[in-house]
């Protein structure tokens, strides 16, 4: 079976890590981690993941919902 990949999308570094390191330690691969929308969207263009955590509030904003769609 091939490892999950995972892209975290969280504009605070202390949780994006700690999200990164329970992922690892549960066996999944973090692809990436994004602070912004824009850096999410070329993470998601770039390494296409399994699956992607969102932050729904980044820097203030609802940004985290304009990503998913």
């Amino acid at each position: 079976m091939s490892e999950i990949r995972v892209l975290i999308v969280e504009d605070e570094p202390l949780i994006a890590e700690d999200i990164a390191a329970t992922l690892r330690d549960a066996n999944f691969f973090v692809s990436g981690i994004a602070y912004t929308k824009e850096g999410a969207m070329d993470e998601l263009n770039r390494n296409q993941p399994d699956l992607a955590l969102l932050d729904i509030n980044l820097n203030g904003g609802l940004e985290g919902l304009e990503i998913a769609s």
